[in-house]
């Protein structure tokens, strides 16, 4: 395990998910209050995001395998300019323009982050799935911290915007530096070798998780922010509140989740967290149910969604050739997931069916029960 290097991607993680979790709420109250947008308008914040992750994403896991030495600049420049992407998007009067520059930080963040995962299970060895569940219990951490201070600064939404904006740049030179010491796995390798180690049933089905839980994934951000304070009245400080709950039992869960899977084998692990979301979803789905339902529900979704990333983001899960590509792959196939469902349940909101819980139901808890209970035993 190459320890300074590692322990420099953990603190830029830990900063840069404070970043995030500052202005995510930030930027949909914004676009939804200042600008006044309809609800699909901001629940399409979610989908641009995530449509630009998803086709960079797929770019960063394979110019790892074939250019493994280039990780750090693929990684540290987006990270940068994705901060003054998000520094833009205050200035603009348009819930348009915001819906774009949601897609360009995207397509910034699928270039950088799923590079660094790549990284982090090199740099770990055989310890990959602990240093993994550590990388993303941190980032949890981190984003509960940001969504703390979104519900108690007492500024506007804009400048909250602007705040998380420039904590997005130091990170971006930590992950740098620590890639730059780092020395690269192996050789360059040709698509076609790699695209042969690819096609295996365990990659299928982890690469359909990633698809279903992505789908829950974006019903539990801006979505959630806007249906938990208009249909069950939750305030900004409630709201801030259940985020960082939640991002606690996350935590903990991710840092479980990975190093259990070292012992026991990813599949079990990925298909028990994967149920437990399914749960999470039904108690979200109950048509007005209480306060307190819908807490339990939300929490019981995010620790399953938040303790699938170390599995499905493990490079280690092929070993030799195709590790990275299956990361990029992965985190493509959440993104996806992320981008269908606000689109969906934003379209059912506006038109009066999904106040009542049927996007948590029918996405949420049917799609991820039935890919749970069909994890492949022999792989």
């Amino acid at each position: 395990m190459t320890r300074t290097p590692l322990l420099l991607v953990m603190a830029a993680v830990v900063l840069v998910s404070v970043a995030t979790g500052l202005a995510r709420p930030a930027i949909a109250f914004y676009t939804r209050y200042s600008l006044e947008s309809t609800m699909l308008a901001t629940a399409s914040l979610t989908s641009s995001f995530m449509l630009g992750r998803m086709l960079t994403s797929i770019v960063s896991g394979i110019a790892s395998e074939l250019a493994p030495g280039r990780k750090w600049l693929l990684a540290s420049l987006p990270a940068a300019l994705a901060g003054l992407v998000v520094y833009m998007i205050p200035s603009t009067d348009s819930p348009s323009l915001v819906i774009a520059l949601m897609a360009v930080w995207g397509l910034l963040g699928g270039l950088a982050w799923p590079t660094v995962q790549i990284a982090v299970a090199e740099m770990a060895g055989g310890r990959s799935g602990a240093a993994l569940s550590v990388y993303f219990a941190l980032g949890t951490v981190g984003v509960s911290a940001g969504n703390w201070l979104f519900g108690h600064l007492d500024i506007g939404y804009g400048e909250v915007v602007r705040l998380g904006a420039l904590l997005m740049v130091p990170p971006a030179l930590l992950i740098g530096v620590a890639l730059g010491m780092h020395p690269p796995s192996g050789g360059g390798r040709g698509v076609r070798a790699l695209a042969g180690h690819l096609r295996s049933r365990l990659v299928a089905w982890v690469l359909l998780v990633s698809l279903v839980l992505g789908m829950l994934n974006g019903l539990l951000r801006e979505y959630f922010y806007i249906y938990s304070h208009e249909v069950y009245g939750l305030s900004r400080e409630a709201l801030g509140g259940l985020l960082g709950l939640a991002g606690v039992a996350a935590f903990l869960a991710g840092l479980a989740s990975g190093a259990l899977a070292d012992r026991v084998g990813i599949p079990p692990v990925l298909a028990v967290v994967t149920l437990t979301a399914a749960a999470g979803s039904v108690l979200l789905g109950i048509p007005h149910g209480s306060v307190l339902l819908l807490g339990l529900g939300f929490v019981l979704a995010s620790v399953g969604v938040r303790a699938s990333m170390p599995l499905t983001r493990n490079r280690n899960l092929l070993p030799g050739a195709g590790g990275a590509a299956v990361v990029g792959l992965s985190n493509a196939a959440l993104n996806l997931g992320v981008l269908v469902s606000p689109l969906v349940a934003g379209f059912l909101y506006e038109h009066g069916w999904g106040s009542g819980g049927g996007p948590y139901l029918a996405l949420g808890f049917v799609l991820p029960l039935v890919v749970g209970l069909l994890y492949p035993r022999r792989v």
